[in-house]
């Protein structure tokens, strides 16, 4: 789409493609820029530095288990 992370119109191209709103989603990153580029735009950022805490924090935001 001759965009990428982490331009911030790669981030409203998408949230346009699936119709939600910035605040209706939650982006997991492992590069600190992308997770910045995100939130600039509104959404959620989860830095992902292992399985377990990113899954821990995703149950914190989602108010439920997911394992």
């Amino acid at each position: 789409v001759g965009m990428r992370k982490p331009e911030p119109e790669i981030f409203r191209h998408t949230l346009d493609l699936i119709g939600l709103e910035p605040a209706e989603c939650v982006f997991v990153d492992d590069l600190p820029h992308n997770i910045a580029a995100a939130v600039e735009v509104g959404m959620v950022g989860v830095l992902h530095t292992s399985y377990d805490e990113s899954l821990t924090e995703l149950e914190v935001l989602f108010d439920r288990s997911l394992r």
